[in-house]
C-alpha cells in the first residue's frame, strides 16, 4: 500500500475522538512516497458508542451537536496547521434536511465579505494571519528593493549616489529580517500540527 494513502495510527488526525472515523478511500497524498495530505472523516452517531466520550472536546461535540450521516469533514495538512476544516455535504440533499450549513464561501457575497474583512478585521493572536501579514510587508520592501537596485540601470537620470549600495541595502536587509521573523512564525505553525482538533 502507497505511504500517501494511509496514516500511521499515531499519526492519524483525530484518533482521540471516537465519534468520528476516517474514510480509508478517501486518503490521498501529492506522491505515492509522502505522506497524505488529504483525506475525509465521517461523523459516527453517538447513539451507537459503546463506550463514553474520552475527553471533554468529544463529550462538547456529543453533548451540544447532532451529526448527520451525510455530512462529512475535509482534513487538509494545510488547514490543519491553521484550525480550519471543510464541511461536506450533498447540496441537492440540503433542502429536505433536518439541519442548516454554513453559507458556501465561493459565492460572490461571500468573496466581497472576506475581502471587507481583510481591511477591517487584524487578529494579531493568530499566529497565520501574522505570518501572512509579515509576508506581505517582506515583498513590499522588496519591490523597492528592486526599485533601488534595478531602476538607475534602466533609468540612470533618476539615479542619486549611493541609491543601490544605501537604498537596495538596507531595503534587502529589512526584507530579509522580515522574512525571518515570518519564517520563525510558520515554523511554530507547523509545530502545532494535529494539535488543533476542531472543525469551525
Amino acid at each position: 500500500m502507497a505511504r500517501n494513502t494511509t496514516f500511521k495510527p499515531q499519526r492519524e488526525p483525530f484518533h482521540y475522538t471516537d465519534i468520528l472515523q476516517l474514510n480509508k478511500r478517501k486518503v490521498h497524498g501529492p506522491l505515492s512516497f509522502l505522506n497524505p495530505t488529504r483525506a475525509q472523516f465521517e461523523a459516527v452517531n453517538p447513539d451507537t458508542l459503546h463506550t463514553p466520550p474520552s475527553s471533554y472536546h468529544t463529550q462538547h461535540i456529543c453533548r451540544d451537536s447532532v451529526l448527520p450521516a451525510d455530512v462529512a469533514f475535509e482534513w487538509t495538512a494545510r488547514n490543519n496547521r491553521k484550525g480550519r476544516h471543510t464541511l461536506v455535504y450533498d447540496k441537492a440533499a440540503e433542502r429536505d434536511a433536518a439541519f442548516t450549513v454554513p453559507v458556501a464561501t465561493n459565492s460572490w457575497k461571500q468573496v466581497l465579505h472576506c475581502i471587507w474583512r481583510m481591511f477591517t478585521y487584524c487578529p494579531v493572536w493568530d499566529i497565520s494571519y501574522l505570518v501572512a501579514v509579515l509576508f506581505t510587508f517582506g515583498s513590499l520592501i522588496w519591490v523597492l528593493n528592486a526599485l533601488f537596485c534595478f531602476l538607475p540601470y534602466t533609468n540612470p537620470s533618476s539615479s542619486f549616489p549611493g541609491e543601490i549600495l544605501y537604498g537596495g541595502g538596507i531595503t534587502a536587509f529589512i526584507g530579509c529580517l522580515i522574512f525571518d521573523l515570518g519564517a520563525l512564525l510558520l515554523m511554530l505553525e507547523a509545530v502545532n500540527e494535529n494539535c488543533v482538533g476542531c472543525f469551525g
